[in-house]
C-alpha cells in the first residue's frame, strides 16, 4: 500500500512538473487556441475609370467663336454757343471819330439795303467743343460645339468659363453618345473707351453620366471623378469561400503546423468593389488551433470607404508535420523549384509518381496518409496509392487539390483534381492498357477518353465535382495534337 502510495504520489508530482515547465517557459498548453488577423490590400483592377473622360479625346469643346454683335455710341448733347442776332448800333455824333463813323454808316447802309436791322459787335466765329462720350457698350455672343466622342450618354453637362472677368455657364442635357450640341451665350461690356475683341477662355467642365461627376480643370490639366450618388454596395468576397473553400470532407486550402505566419491566406481569395479601387481584406484565423490536425472555420471580411461591410467564413485543413511531409519535402526538393508556377510543378509532380510508382493492383486502403507513406517509401501499389502519393506531393507543395472516384459499378478507381491556372483539373497519375497522359486534363478531355478508348475508365459525379476550364493545357495523348483532345 505503501508502495502505491508513493507511485500515485509520484505520477502527481510529475504531471506537476510538467504543468510546471509550460508555464516557466511560457508555452501555451496542446489543444489552446490562438488567436490571429491578418489583413492584405487588394488592387480592384475591375474598377475603371468613368466611362464618360473630360477629356479632349473623349468629350471635347472646340469651334469656340466670339464676335461683336452689335456697338452702339451714346453721345452727349451738344450745345452750340449762341451768337447776338439783335445788337442795336449806335451811331456818334461825334465828329472826332471818322474813321469808324465811315465804316459804321458803310455797315448801316448795307443793313438798310437789305432791310434788316441787325449788326454784329464781334465778326469772328466760337468753335464748337469736342463731344465727350458717356459709355460704350459691346453686346458680345459667344457659340461654341459640343461633342460627346464617348461611349456613353451624358446626362447633363455644365460648361464654365471667362471672357474679360465676365463668367458664362453653359448647360446641356441628355447628350447621346457620339452626338453634338450647339451653345451660345451672351453678354455685355461697357466702358467709356473702345476695346480690343475679348476671348472665350474654358475654365471647368464638369459631365455627369451614370451615377458619376467627372470634372476637367482646363488651367491644371487635371480630372477628378467622384459619384453622384451614395455608395450602399458592399464588396464581394469571391474566391475559397463559404461552399467553395471545400469538397466533400476535403478543404481546398491545407496549412500545416509550420506554415501559420508565412501561409498566404489571400492567394486563393479576393475581394472587389463597385467604387474603391483599393479594399482592404482580412482574415480572422482565431477558431484554428494550428498544433492540431483537423479542419477549422476562417472568416475573411472587407470595408469599403462607404462602411459597408461583408463577411464570407471558409474551412481551411490543419496538418500537424509528420514523417509522411518530411519524405515529401525531400521530394519535392529534387523535382520542383519555388518560383516555378502551379501548372509546372504539377507536371514535375505527376512525371515523378507516373515514373516512380510501379503498378501491383495492392494497396492499404485503411488511410490516405499511410498509403501515400507507402508509395513514397516501396514505390508500388494499385490507383489508391497514385491517387494518395500525388495528393501528398500536390498538397505539400501548395497545390489544392481533390479526391476522384469512378462511380457507376465499373470497379473503383480513384484519381486528383489539381487547382492551376484558376481552375480544377483532371490529375490521374495512374498508367491505363489503353495509354495516354492525364496530367492537367480538361473534363471534356477526360470524358471523350473515357466514352471511346477508356472503356468508360473515368465517370464521376459530374454535378458534384468543380467544372473544369474549357482550356486546354495538355494532351491526353502526345502524338496527337491537342485540339484532338479538346472536345
Amino acid at each position: 500500500m505503501r508502495k502505491k502510495g508513493m507511485k500515485k504520489a509520484a505520477i502527481v508530482l510529475a504531471a506537476t512538473m510538467v504543468f510546471s515547465l509550460f508555464s516557466e517557459a511560457g508555452m501555451e498548453a496542446p489543444q489552446t487556441v490562438q488567436a490571429a488577423t491578418y489583413q492584405k490590400t487588394i488592387k480592384n483592377k475591375s474598377v475603371k475609370k468613368p466611362e464618360v473622360l473630360v477629356r479632349a479625346d473623349e468629350v471635347k469643346v472646340f469651334s469656340i467663336k466670339v464676335k461683336e454683335v452689335d456697338k452702339q455710341i451714346q453721345e452727349a448733347e451738344i450745345k452750340q454757343p449762341e451768337t447776338s442776332a439783335d445788337t442795336q448800333i449806335s451811331t456818334e455824333e461825334n465828329t472826332q471819330q471818322e474813321e469808324e463813323t465811315t465804316e459804321t454808316t458803310e455797315i448801316t447802309e448795307t443793313a438798310r439795303e437789305n432791310n434788316s436791322v441787325e449788326a454784329i459787335e464781334n465778326t469772328q466765329e466760337t468753335e464748337p467743343q469736342k463731344p465727350e462720350i458717356a459709355s460704350i457698350t459691346y453686346r458680345y455672343k459667344v457659340s461654341l460645339n459640343v461633342k460627346n466622342k464617348s461611349k456613353a450618354d451624358i446626362r447633363k453637362l455644365v460648361l464654365t468659363g471667362k471672357s474679360d472677368g465676365k463668367t458664362l455657364t453653359f448647360t446641356a442635357k441628355n447628350l447621346k453618345a457620339g452626338k453634338t450640341v450647339s451653345l451660345s451665350k451672351s453678354f455685355e461690356l461697357t466702358g467709356k473707351t473702345e476695346r480690343d475683341l475679348p476671348e472665350f477662355q474654358c475654365q471647368k467642365l464638369q459631365v455627369y453620366a451614370k451615377g458619376m461627376v467627372s470634372t476637367y480643370r482646363y488651367a491644371s490639366g487635371k480630372l477628378s471623378s467622384d459619384y453622384a450618388t451614395p455608395d450602399k454596395k458592399a464588396p464581394v468576397i469571391s474566391g475559397f469561400v463559404g461552399m467553395n473553400s471545400y469538397n466533400g470532407n476535403i478543404p481546398y486550402q491545407t496549412v500545416y503546423s509550420d506554415q501559420e505566419k508565412t501561409y498566404d491566406y489571400f492567394k486563393y481569395v479576393g475581394v472587389k468593389d463597385n467604387r474603391d479601387a483599393k479594399v482592404i481584406l482580412k482574415v480572422d484565423t482565431s477558431k484554428v488551433n494550428f498544433k492540431k490536425k483537423g479542419t477549422y472555420t476562417i472568416t475573411y471580411m472587407a470595408e469599403d470607404k462607404a462602411g459597408n461591410v461583408s463577411k464570407k467564413t471558409a474551412k481551411i485543413a490543419v496538418r500537424v508535420n509528420d514523417s509522411l511531409d518530411q519524405m515529401a519535402d525531400t521530394v519535392l526538393g529534387r523535382i520542383i523549384k519555388k518560383d516555378w508556377s502551379n501548372q509546372k510543378k504539377a507536371t514535375a509532380i505527376y512525371n515523378y509518381t507516373r515514373g516512380h510508382i510501379a503498378y501491383t493492383g495492392n494497396s492499404n486502403k485503411s488511410s490516405w496518409e499511410k498509403e501515400a507513406s507507402n508509395g513514397l517509401r516501396y514505390g508500388r501499389g494499385d490507383c489508391f496509392t497514385y491517387y494518395c502519393v500525388s495528393r501528398a506531393l500536390l498538397t505539400r507543395a501548395g497545390i489544392p487539390n481533390i479526391e476522384v472516384t469512378r462511380v457507376q459499378g465499373y470497379g473503383h478507381h480513384w484519381w486528383n483534381m489539381a487547382y492551376v491556372n484558376g481552375g480544377f483539373y483532371h490529375f490521374d497519375t495512374c498508367p491505363r492498357k489503353a495509354g495516354g497522359r492525364f496530367c492537367l486534363v480538361t473534363d471534356a478531355q477526360l470524358k471523350h477518353y473515357s466514352a471511346t478508348v477508356g472503356g468508360r475508365s473515368h465517370i464521376w459525379a459530374y454535378n458534384k465535382k468543380p467544372k473544369s476550364p474549357k482550356k486546354v493545357l495538355s494532351s491526353i495523348f502526345d502524338i496527337f495534337p491537342i485540339i484532338r483532345t479538346a472536345f
